[in-house]
């Protein structure tokens, strides 16, 4: 889990996982064990792809991610994202959502 420190250091931050629907994480080792055991489930059971990560251009940091979700009440796909508060207004959302037209 190389990346998930970079990861809990935006999902920790309250302003980041509320407007996508889940609660901030709590430790770096709740962070772990979603990314190990609970992502891939949803993601195995769901049928979807692979959460993809955002990374500054030059770097290996995460500074995000674009994902799947499965609305199963109306059976819509919709793609998600998380990003670092610091990034926000970058384009980086809007590049990252370009990979999957």
């Amino acid at each position: 889990m190389a990346d998930a420190a970079d990861i809990y250091a935006y999902t920790s931050l309250p302003e980041v996982p509320y407007p996508a629907g889940f609660q901030p994480v709590h430790t770096l080792e709740d962070e772990i064990y979603y990314l190990e055991h609970i992502l891939p489930e949803r993601n195995r059971k769901d049928n979807l792809l692979a959460d993809y990560g955002i990374v500054v251009k030059g770097t290996d940091t995460v500074i995000g991610s674009v994902d799947f979700n499965h609305r199963h009440d109306d059976d819509v796909l919709e793609i998600g994202y998380t990003l670092h508060p610091d990034y926000w207004g970058q384009g980086y959302v809007s590049r990252s959502r370009a990979c999957f037209d």
